[in-house]
């Protein structure tokens, strides 16, 4: 496994995640699909590169790896910035890893001193997630430098969206465990569990499948993202033109005080 390969995956998912962007603002569901399924199976060849893994062996496996990257391939797996009570499920769930939620409180400003020091030192940083109205750093919210700018925006509309596509990623990763024959932890379904509840159309009172978790959510998801990526894509616009500080598009503009 070389670093060229993995660039080569990089680029793979960059492309496709500008094509989704373009489908959903399009309005064609199920291009968007498609593409998202795509995307999934490029991420998933990324993490088995960059762990040297077959793809037979459980990524719960994998303990020994530190904090940060834990958060990392949790965030990727979540595909939209997350908190720190979603993190730390979803990397118990799937990585078998311990991540401190107080440990992420200071993790993006580790990051961003690191960044301000040796901009190209690293392949990706754990950056904040962006207000869409005001481009400042997002409360609790992280996100990857690698994601384009609108993926790291949050607007009005992105709460609900952001937690249908978590939801459904969760589910689309549950699926992928039981296709490759083995069993997902009990943490990770939990997890469905918990996120399914606030889906409509999943029913209560018994375990759901994630097929029928991504039955539900799909939809609702398809009719909200549109209106929510038009408003990341024009505060994106808008952030390329006033932050010209390249920390400051990923970290974000000062908060202003208080009156």
């Amino acid at each position: 496994m070389t670093a060229d390969t993995l660039d080569t995956v990089e680029a793979q998912m960059v492309q496709l995640r500008a094509e989704l962007r373009a489908a959903i603002l399009a309005g064609q569901p199920n291009r968007a699909r498609a593409l998202r399924t795509d995307l999934g199976a490029a991420e998933a060849t990324w993490y088995r590169l960059a762990d040297g893994l077959t793809p037979a062996t459980p990524r719960a496996t994998r303990t020994d790896l530190p904090v940060r990257e834990h958060v990392h391939q949790t965030l990727v797996l979540l595909g939209a910035p997350a908190g720190p009570p979603l993190i730390t499920s979803v990397a118990e769930a799937f990585f078998s890893a311990v991540v401190p939620a107080a440990r992420l409180g200071t993790m993006r400003r580790d990051e961003e001193r690191s960044f301000q020091s040796q901009p190209s030192a690293r392949p990706y940083y754990l950056c904040a997630a962006l207000t869409a109205s005001q481009l400042t750093p997002a409360r609790g919210l992280l996100a990857v430098s690698s994601w384009p700018l609108e993926q790291r925006l949050v607007s009005e509309h992105s709460a609900r969206v952001d937690y249908l596509t978590h939801t459904i990623r969760v589910a689309e990763q549950v699926q992928r465990i039981l296709d490759a024959g083995s069993d997902p932890s009990p943490a990770a379904w939990l997890l469905l569990e918990r996120l399914a509840r606030n889906i409509p159309g999943v029913a209560a009172g018994r375990r759901p499948t994630p097929e029928q978790v991504i039955r539900a959510a799909q939809p609702e998801h398809d009719a909200l993202a549109p209106a929510d990526n038009a408003a990341r894509h024009d505060s994106a616009e808008r952030a390329r033109a006033e932050l010209a500080d390249p920390a400051r598009l990923l970290f974000g503009a000062p908060r202003r005080p208080a009156k």
